[in-house]
């Protein structure tokens, strides 16, 4: 696994609505930013409840576009993504993401998604 396949793991958890799938992209002590005027969570048990907002949404993902420095078994990511509703409602946002490897696969370390 590459740092950049975490996105398609991202993105095919979301069209699934599978939850625990999306947590489990985590680390069990990941920090995670969930939007302007929020205050960040951390753990993966605070973050699996802000992702709950996204499983009714039925949107899909994808990158724009991605810059990546990798260092041992961790990778700092700029990204560009497209989030598109089930009604063709199209949004993009700019994250800032820390990922880091553990066995064979990377995971989230911190997570800004709309880079805030």
């Amino acid at each position: 696994m590459k740092p950049e396949d975490i996105h398609q793991a991202f993105a095919n958890a979301l069209i699934a609505q599978d939850l625990e799938a999306l947590a489990n992209l985590y680390t069990e002590d990941a920090v995670f930013h969930p939007g302007h005027n929020k205050a960040p969570v951390q753990g993966r048990r605070q973050i699996t409840k802000e992702l709950e907002v996204f499983i009714p949404v039925a949107a899909t993902m994808k990158p724009v576009d991605r810059t990546i420095i990798e260092k041992g078994n961790m990778a700092l990511i700029k990204l560009v993504w497209k989030m598109t509703t089930e009604q063709g409602e199209e949004k993009q946002f700019n994250a800032l993401e820390v990922l880091q490897k553990t066995g064979d696969a990377w995971q989230y370390a911190i997570d800004n998604p709309y880079g805030v």
